[in-house]
């Protein structure tokens, strides 16, 4: 019903059902169907702007916790990589934290949540983390097959480098610089 309602434009709705069976049917594989869609609902709906960031993030989270699978860790991608393109950078972060401990989640997609989490630390002013993320890409095996995350990951820890000496000259302490 859920999916009958969205596709014939009742929205409102079809998100409503997908929310309860995905609550009341947690534990089969119409409850996860439903969290599924419901999470892909929510974030295409936060994308498009119709949606509130914290509803996408909560169904991202909750996907992620209560079925996590391949296509969990998908889905909370896009919303980390939606998030940290609105500024929202806590919840790409949450979000990728999430990716991240999913033992569903490939190498490229681990290198990938680590990149959103360095660069959601480094706008948020937290250059030390930003750093610890962006080396853990470079250190890991999946760095080396794609060059353009290598490449992003060492232009995240300069600019966080960077960011961490001005902060501490900034502060007066030179020498920590």
């Amino acid at each position: 019903w859920g999916v009958a309602l969205l596709r014939s434009g009742d929205r409102e709705s079809g998100i409503r059902i997908l929310r309860e069976l995905a609550a009341k049917r947690s534990g089969d594989a119409t409850g996860e169907r439903a969290a599924l869609l419901y999470a892909e609902a929510m974030v295409a709906g936060y994308e498009r702007k119709e949606e509130v960031p914290g509803d996408a993030e909560g169904a991202t989270l909750l996907l992620l916790k209560e079925h996590p699978s391949e296509k969990a860790v998908s889905i909370a991608l896009r919303a980390s990589s939606a998030f940290l393109g609105n500024g929202e950078y806590e919840r790409a972060r949450r979000a990728a934290e999430g990716i991240e401990g999913n033992r569903f989640a490939t190498g490229d997609q681990v290198s990938q949540a680590r990149l959103i989490q360095a660069e959601a630390a480094v706008f948020g002013g937290d250059s030390e983390a930003a750093r610890g993320k962006a080396a853990a890409v470079l250190a890991g095996p999946a760095s080396g097959g794609d060059p353009g995350a290598a490449r992003r990951a060492r232009d995240i820890y300069v600019l966080s480098a960077l960011k961490g000496i001005d902060g501490k000259v900034s502060a007066g302490d030179p020498k920590g610089a």
